[in-house]
């Protein structure tokens, strides 16, 4: 028997289990490809980085997200996202989607075996980060738990020697007993490891018997960009600043914890069910949300037309924040898929434009810089779009990352453009896109829109798939002069007595 050490790292030997198989397996055909040399897949370091102002002096992520607008998209987290049907296809199908890239991605000669390989490969890599945050916040929640029951009881002691304290030192009643010095001083050494216990309910990263944990989240925080490497340091950082930040990393990462605990085999494509009436109510959602402003959503050519009808004088459409990623699915469908109207839902037919970058993912901001103008009878019209297209959305992207990432874009995409439309989504995941408003607007809002955030977004990813099975532009009636959507008839949904 051979005593050389394993030429395999690690890591790759602990891969008993299916997803770490799939992982393991895959990464070795990305490998083969060289796709870590452009992506930041698994937190490893990515070579472009270094040619495009995206690395410091040590070859860390200098968190330049301007720049990284033009870079290879980050695919942390791939396998949770997008329909590995679809990835498997665009790995094959190559195309320029984003053409204001500085780097384009070249066609391989890749097969059934290989892109089947790499789409399980970004599964089972969902897969083993789920299990790895888990079986590291498991103790850390449990910490919390028994820290947090006792707090009540804690609270309770330390207030009791307080008012002995007090009373000791005010009482003028002779026949009260009065403690000795040393009592005095043991009570106050007994109320200071109280109010210590107190404080450290929330600084369980200092527990030595988390280091383990606490070490390993910290290596994820860094690989994933949730935080940079001064943020740990004791030396510019006090303990409440830490805490602060251990405080909110630990939301976070549960959240990614939920994000990647995908199902394997893969579950089928979601193909709502949606009335007219629901369709009409998202639609009015989506407007509320004014997505429309960074997304356009359909036939490119249709919303151009719609918008020359609306602004005569023409202009420029004003261009939204910019937005890393749509929530919805943005890209080509797998080959063969048709629409309702029976008309092939490929690019070809649905006018696509450069809606997302080369890689399958958009998963940055995309400023192309002003737009273009058009001239049509000495009329300047333009498109100031900062967003991907949102008419794939049934093909690409898998219906429950939608939920997670319209929820908290800038935890699973830290950088991205896209703003949180639900507040404090992060811990409190059922939080109203409304929780903010003055409490009449408020009350309007989810009587139209549904009283919980899951409800909401619910509603809004039902209508985006279905619009996109119908091949549907939001506005086409406008150049037709057919009736537009029943906004002002829709009924109030009543108040469900478990609404926050």
């Amino acid at each position: 028997t051979s005593i050389r050490k394993p030429l395999v790292e690690p890591a790759l030997q602990k891969v008993a289990e299916a997803p770490g198989v799939r992982a393991a397996k895959g990464a070795q055909i990305a490998t083969l490809y060289n796709c870590f040399g452009c992506h930041n897949i698994d937190g490893n370091e990515v070579a472009i980085h270094k040619f495009m102002n995206l690395t410091d002096a040590d070859g860390n992520f200098n968190f330049n997200y301007e720049a990284m607008v033009h870079a290879p998209p980050r695919l942390v987290g791939q396998g949770a996202k997008t329909q590995p049907d679809w990835t498997a296809w665009f790995l094959q199908n190559v195309h320029t989607i984003r053409p204001w890239l500085k780097v384009r991605m070249p066609s391989y000669p890749v097969d059934d075996v290989h892109a089947a390989g790499i789409a399980d490969y970004f599964t089972g890599l969902s897969q083993t980060t789920a299990s790895k945050l888990d079986k590291n916040l498991t103790p850390i929640r449990e910490k919390i738990k028994k820290r947090t029951e006792s707090l009540y009881e804690t609270r309770e002691k330390a207030q009791k020697i307080r008012d002995r304290l007090a009373r000791n030192e005010d009482e003028k009643d002779p026949q009260f007993n009065k403690m000795s010095k040393r009592g005095v001083q043991v009570s106050k050494m007994r109320l200071e490891r109280l109010e210590q216990q107190i404080a450290d309910i929330d600084n369980w990263h200092s527990d030595p018997s988390l280091a383990t944990q606490v070490a390993t989240l910290q290596e994820f925080a860094l690989k994933t960009e949730l935080a940079a490497p001064r943020m740990f340091d004791e030396r510019v950082n006090s303990l409440e600043e830490r805490t602060t930040l251990w405080k909110n990393l630990y939301k976070q990462m549960d959240f990614l914890q939920q994000v990647n605990n995908i199902e394997h085999p893969y579950p089928g494509v979601k193909i709502p069910e949606i009335s007219e009436e629901r369709f009409v109510r998202g639609e009015a959602l989506f407007n509320q949300l004014a997505c429309a402003k960074c997304h356009p959503f359909g036939n490119e050519e249709v919303l151009t037309a719609v918008f020359k009808k609306e602004n005569p004088q023409g202009g420029l459409i004003p261009p939204g924040a910019n937005d890393d990623d749509d929530a919805y699915g943005d890209d080509d469908p797998p080959a063969n898929n048709t629409g309702t109207n029976g008309t092939s839902n490929t690019p070809a037919n649905n006018n696509a434009a450069g809606d997302d970058d080369d890689y399958g993912d958009d998963d940055y901001g995309d400023d192309p810089g002003p737009a273009q103008p058009a001239t049509s009878q000495g009329v300047t019209y333009g498109i100031g779009w900062s967003a991907p297209n949102l008419k794939y959305a049934v093909h690409r992207l898998q219906p429950r990352w939608m939920d997670y990432w319209i929820a908290s874009p800038p935890t699973i995409m830290p950088g991205t453009k896209m703003p949180p439309l639900w507040p404090d989504a992060v811990g409190n995941i059922g939080n109203s896109f409304a929780a903010q408003f003055p409490e009449q607007m408020k009350e309007q809002m989810h009587g139209k829109f549904g009283w919980t955030g899951p409800a909401q977004r619910d509603l809004l990813i039902d209508y985006l798939f279905a619009a996109s099975l119908r091949n549907y532009t939001p506005g086409e009636w406008k150049l037709t002069g057919d009736p537009g959507p029943a906004y002002d008839k829709l009924t109030m949904i009543e108040k469900p007595k478990e609404a926050f």
